[in-house]
């Protein structure tokens, strides 16, 4: 069980999902339990997102770079962290996953979060 979790966690997938996870953050008070995750496959992009715990994604099929609108490629990167993200989100009893889906590492990405999701019998909510 990640140490970490908790029983809600907000992950922010993606350029525009990453965007909200940090604006999440900042609207956070000290009382707020949850976890804040920010995931994508720009890693420059990630550098920006403050307040969150940040998973660059699929670095062996990205470097660093993002996914430039591909969908499939996208879909590949979040695959090869999908063990990365199930001990992340290991003991969330709900997830709600925020994604701009413009094309790239979102559009492919929430496909494989909702299955890992579905596999570890994790209530979630896609917006």
């Amino acid at each position: 069980m990640n140490e970490d979790a908790r029983e809600l966690t907000v992950i922010g997938l993606g350029g525009g999902g990453c965007h909200i996870a940090a604006t999440l953050a900042e609207l956070a008070t000290d009382d707020t339990d949850w976890q804040l995750l920010a995931a994508d496959t720009d890693t420059e992009s990630l550098k920006h997102v403050q307040g969150v715990e940040r998973v660059a994604l699929g670095q062996e099929w990205v470097k660093n770079e993002g996914c430039g609108g591909d969908a499939v490629l996208g879909e590949r990167a979040t695959s090869a962290s999908a063990d990365e993200l199930k001990r992340l989100l290991q003991g969330s009893r709900m997830v709600i996953v925020t994604a701009g889906l413009g094309g790239g590492t979102s559009s492919g990405g929430v496909r494989v979060l909702a299955r890992l999701l579905r596999e570890m019998e994790v209530v979630s909510l896609f917006v």
